[in-house]
């Protein structure tokens, strides 16, 4: 992977962990709200905004009044500093849109293959935050965490080596290989990713 790729990846897994987050602190303060309410819902503030905006950006282009600001190549006067904010609004609210579109398709949920390996069965437990949930809350042995999650007790390597940060090669976060797999598997799949493991995610992709 080049360093742009590597860059681009390394946004996207942002933008994705402050989605997840802010859906999850939403979701918190409103139990019943589905993500399609939550989205419908930042749309609907988005599209006031810009209502708002829109009487105050000035985007004639000129260089002979206060207030240039050079957007997309272009110098643009603006009134109270609104016409950036109004793009990055206008951005923001089609990203939103694209993920209402992508919500109400018919997803075929394709599940892991027998092909794949222990780390990425295991991986998924990371992805999802449930591994570290499980040990934190019941503060078990790795061989009880291990059994608890479905597995034998010969995947305990892959728990105790991520939980600990171990830098053996099954320490899942060392991996990159196998966190763009678990990372493309959630993305396609609708998995809800929890912040460890999207802010490791990102990490990696900068190596």
């Amino acid at each position: 992977m080049n360093e742009f790729a590597k860059i681009k990846a390394h946004i996207k897994a942002k933008e994705e962990a402050q989605y997840q987050n802010e859906l999850r602190n939403f979701r918190y303060k409103h139990p019943i709200a589905t993500e399609e309410f939550y989205i419908k819902y930042r749309i609907r503030i988005i599209e006031n905004l810009l209502v708002e905006y829109d009487k105050t950006a000035d985007f004639t282009k000129s260089f002979d009044v206060e207030g240039i600001e050079i957007i997309n190549g272009n110098p643009v006067c603006t009134k109270m500093g609104t016409a950036t904010d109004y793009i990055l609004l206008d951005t923001e609210v089609n990203l939103f849109k694209q993920r209402l579109i992508n919500l109400s398709e018919p997803q075929i949920a394709s599940e892991p293959t027998k092909e794949k390996n222990n780390a990425f069965y295991t991986g998924l437990k990371f992805a999802t935050g449930e591994a570290q949930t499980h040990y934190k809350k019941a503060t078990i042995s790795f061989d009880k965490l291990t059994i608890d999650l479905g597995f034998e007790k010969k995947i305990r390597p892959y728990f105790s080596a991520t939980i600990n940060r171990n830098p053996s090669n099954k320490n899942l976060y060392n991996n990159s290989k196998v966190m763009i797999e678990l990372y493309n598997y959630c993305i396609n799949n609708k998995v809800v990713m929890c912040e460890e493991f999207l802010n490791k995610y990102s990490q990696i992709e900068l190596e």
